[in-house]
């Protein structure tokens, strides 16, 4: 966590430069996806290797994971308020081209990679997945899939029936909360709903117009925020034990995307590398948990 204290202070630092840097540009939602995808990356090889080189990276998995979902409910939203005729087609072109087609790519990778190297793992469970969500026989962390799918198909239903947004944005809140509930009452694991409410989060972030306020309330927001942050993380060590996680997996994203819309990162963002891993930010996910395990199961 010290590690993403000093990133959220260097931010804060450069987010007093010239003033035409304000705001949530596209070449800032591609720096958060990058800095996401390796982050849960560096996440997973912790986990997976247990390397004290990456030990900083111990806790940065689920934040990483609401900073995507926050990215994917701010980017709807401002497509579907910006872009005439979004919708049409939404289906087709979001989520059976988009989404889908890398999903599919990568579930067959995985299921030769486990022939070709002769990995032994249970057999494809679909029963488990829709009863328990055990997800790790169809893809390595393909649970994000199934969610965002999800979350699309409920997203496009509210802008297709809901007017106007204000009973949008508590429709699809509420939708959430259900959610939470019954997968929690079910005992699905923690990381399909625990990041959910960050997606929610980020649609409250385009109508708020947040990365729009003055110095003065950006500062008042920022400490406002650590201070939030401080005591939702102090609260899980409380005896009464409670569990904070779906808050905080939401106000970090919110606190990363109102500090990254006063800096200035095109010089980063411009670059070949940088506008290559944007590109394949969601492959990245989908790919890693692959060759993580393929090198711990082969040996490699």
């Amino acid at each position: 966590m010290l590690l993403l204290a000093l990133f959220l202070l260097t931010l804060l630092l450069c987010a007093f430069g010239k003033k035409d840097t304000v705001g949530f540009s596209k070449d800032k939602t591609d720096f958060l996806k990058v800095f996401s995808a390796v982050g849960i990356i560096l996440h997973h090889l912790y986990l997976a290797f247990n390397l004290s080189l990456l030990h900083p990276f111990m806790y940065w998995g689920p934040i990483m994971v609401g900073l995507f979902f926050f990215i994917s409910g701010y980017g709807l939203t401002f497509s579907v308020e910006n872009k005439r005729n979004y919708l049409d087609g939404f289906i087709k072109k979001r989520v059976l081209v988009t989404l889908l087609p890398p999903a599919i790519i990568a579930f067959f990778l995985f299921q030769i990679t486990r022939i070709v190297f002769y990995i032994q793992i249970p057999k494809i469970d679909i029963i488990g997945l829709v009863c328990r969500g055990d997800y790790n026989t169809i893809l390595p962390n393909s649970w994000f899939v199934f969610v965002i799918l999800l979350l699309y198909v409920v997203f496009y239903l509210s802008c297709k029936f809901i007017q106007p947004r204000k009973f949008r944005l508590a429709a699809i809140l509420l939708f959430i909360l259900l959610y939470v509930f019954l997968l929690k009452s079910v005992g699905f694991d923690g990381c399909w709903y625990k990041t959910i409410l960050a997606f929610w989060m980020g649609m409250l972030f385009y109508y708020g117009e947040w990365e729009k306020m003055s110095l003065k309330c950006f500062l008042l927001f920022v400490v406002s925020m650590s201070v939030l942050i401080m005591g939702l993380v102090a609260m899980k060590f409380l005896p009464l034990h409670i569990d904070t996680s779906y808050i905080l997996f939401a106000v970090f994203p919110l606190l990363f995307a109102v500090l990254i819309s006063r800096v200035n990162v095109k010089k980063v963002t411009s670059s070949r590398c940088f506008v290559f891993l944007s590109s394949i930010s969601y492959e990245m996910y989908l790919t890693h948990g692959i060759v993580i395990f393929l090198i711990k199961e082969s040996g490699i």
